[in-house]
């Protein structure tokens, strides 16, 4: 091994314990935000693929919680129902072409509540929607209006909450409990189920021609429920983004061992 190679890897070495150490352990989060269900075998599970791609089954439950979360890509608090499929959509029939789903919005409590707000009612609602849609739009065949940020995340529904978008709750007085960290954990919760009044959407008729796939609601306002109004961008993310440092720490070690061999070289070029 030349001098400038053991130069150069001595360098590497030094950086990246330097790196390394400059790292800090990052402790667990909490965030108030509106997390993705569905109910699998009458229980619930944290969605693990957005509402913006996700095509519900005909005969399926979809359900969407606001509460205060441990972690960013799953959550112990899911909806308060207990409702079925054959309670929400009793009655209702589709036309071939068309998939029943039962939706279930709860707003959470006003523990979680942000400050000056009031949690509406917990509702479910039995949809018609074509067999091409998602679920994202199923919330506006229900004819509820959405608010989603840039990156495709709901942030309100029906107005609530009114302005914040997956805040970061330093010390929440009604923590929730560690949960796997698994996007398809399977929520355990002692919350008391709410029976909320069961209403069944207007059918979604199916139209000739789909509508503009490409429109993402604008961060800080509520979207008009359309025919089909939702991007299938609008809410892949399944929770917040995750808060963390600026850049990742391997981009600084790679541009370091860069620069070391190029010196190395240089050195050795010199030395001819």
């Amino acid at each position: 091994m030349t001098r400038a190679v053991r130069t150069a890897a001595l360098i590497v070495a030094i950086a990246v314990a330097s790196i390394s150490c400059a790292v800090p352990a990052q402790a667990s989060s909490s965030y108030r935000y509106w997390s993705y269900w569905k109910s699998v075998d009458s229980t619930w599970q944290f969605a693990n693929e957005g509402a913006g791609t996700y095509r519900p089954k005909d005969g399926s439950v979809q359900g969407w919680r606001f509460a205060i979360s441990e972690g960013a890509n799953s959550s112990t608090r899911p909806p308060r129902s207990n409702l079925t499929f054959d309670q929400i959509c009793q009655g209702v029939l589709a036309e071939p072409g068309q998939r029943r789903v039962g939706l279930v919005i709860d707003y959470g409590t006003t523990a979680d509540a942000p400050s000056g707000e009031q949690p509406p009612a917990l509702v479910s609602k039995c949809v018609v929607i074509a067999d091409y849609q998602t679920s994202i739009q199923v919330m506006s065949a229900a004819k509820l209006a959405f608010r989603a940020s840039t990156t495709g995340f709901i942030c309100g529904i029906s107005g609530y909450p009114r302005n914040e978008c997956g805040v970061v709750i330093a010390n929440p007085a009604n923590k929730p409990k560690s949960n796997s960290s698994s996007t398809q954990a399977t929520a355990t919760t002692t919350e008391a189920a709410v029976t909320p009044e069961v209403t069944t959407a207007a059918v979604q008729p199916r139209s000739t021609a789909r509508a503009n796939t490409n429109s993402t609601p604008p961060p800080g306002t509520d979207s008009t429920p359309q025919e089909q109004p939702a991007s299938t961008a609008v809410s892949n993310a399944t929770g917040p983004a995750s808060s963390g440092l600026a850049g990742s720490p391997w981009a600084s070690i790679l541009a370091v061992v860069v620069i070391a061999i190029l010196g190395a070289l240089a050195f050795k070029r010199g030395r001819r």
